[in-house]
């Protein structure tokens, strides 16, 4: 099962690529403030190469082989998420708030 990392200062749990890992991952939802999961376009669970958080354009954590599901422990606040597929950065914005946010990233690149 996947383990709970840290980089950077900022502990997170990657991975969910099978059903017994995604059930696992699912299972300590709770624990992380922000959750994403990456997909292409057919529904298809995908990974990203690398995934990184701004907060106010410093750095706070950067994950690589991000996903299929990743959940990050950050406090509330505004974030700019950068996610690298085949080479390809895409950008989105979250905002954390006091409960959980939780990002379905749906992309064409996504590959697994």
């Amino acid at each position: 099962m996947p383990r709970v990392q840290s980089a950077q200062g900022v502990d997170y749990l990657n991975g969910g690529a099978g059903l017994d890992e995604a059930g696992y991952m699912k299972a300590r939802a709770g624990e992380f403030p922000l959750q994403f999961i990456f997909s292409g376009r057919g529904g298809e669970y995908g990974v990203a190469d690398r995934v990184t958080l701004r907060k106010g354009g410093e750095q706070i954590v950067s994950i690589p082989d991000a996903g299929p599901y990743l959940m990050v422990k950050v406090p509330p606040g505004r974030y700019t998420v950068e996610a690298v597929f085949d080479g390809v950065a895409e950008q989105r914005s979250v905002a954390v708030g006091n409960g959980h946010s939780r990002v379905d990233w749906n992309t064409r690149r996504a590959s697994d």
